[in-house]
């Protein structure tokens, strides 16, 4: 009995293997370009568009990725791809759109589940609103504390502030649910 609640607490923990966007997500990652074009290539989701996004960003053809990513970020202020629209224009040096790009995810986007939460909490972390980051990747991770996603913002807010202990102990919690994540090492 007991093994049996310990798989379906488990297995409700994980997403399913035939979510193609946590696919993607480890894909990209682990630095596996043509699985996630292959995994997304049909979708007009903004979250594939982001991760679509991800390679031309990656691979530095910013005007692609910005191209492939405002369209979208325009109708769906409070996605995936307004986050990452956003950091690319400031990244690019484009501060005023920029801001106002993550200002707007921060007015639109829901915060009805983790991911709504840990997309936030990237956006103020962004804005440096660290104080509010900090609040979303917190409750993120009570939603859900076997987020990746979740761990390493936390553990992001963490470093940036100085706080080396608490951004520790945020990766080792990302890296005890997937070992090889790249950005949690």
């Amino acid at each position: 009995l007991f093994l049996v609640i310990a798989a379906l607490l488990g297995a409700q923990a994980r997403p399913p293997a035939t979510d193609p966007f946590a696919a993607a997500r480890k894909a990209l990652n682990l630095g596996q370009y043509e699985q996630v074009a292959s995994l997304l290539a049909n979708s007009n989701d903004p979250r594939a568009i982001a991760l679509r996004s991800r390679i031309d960003i990656d691979h530095g053809r910013y005007a692609e990725a910005e191209k492939l990513l405002t369209p979208v970020a325009g109708s769906a202020p409070g996605s995936d791809a307004a986050l990452e629209l956003g950091r690319l224009q400031l990244y690019l040096g484009k501060q005023t759109e920029g801001t106002r790009t993550l200002e707007r995810l921060i007015s639109a986007s829901p915060q009805n589940t983790a991911a709504d939460l840990v997309r936030l909490g990237e956006a103020e972390r962004v804005l440096g609103q660290f104080q509010q980051a900090n609040a979303d990747f917190r409750q993120a991770n009570s939603m859900a504390p076997d987020d990746v996603a979740a761990n390493i913002g936390w553990g992001e807010v963490f470093a940036e502030k100085y706080n080396r202990s608490d951004a520790a102990k945020s990766f080792q919690a990302a890296m005890k649910i997937e070992a090889d994540n790249v950005q949690a090492k």
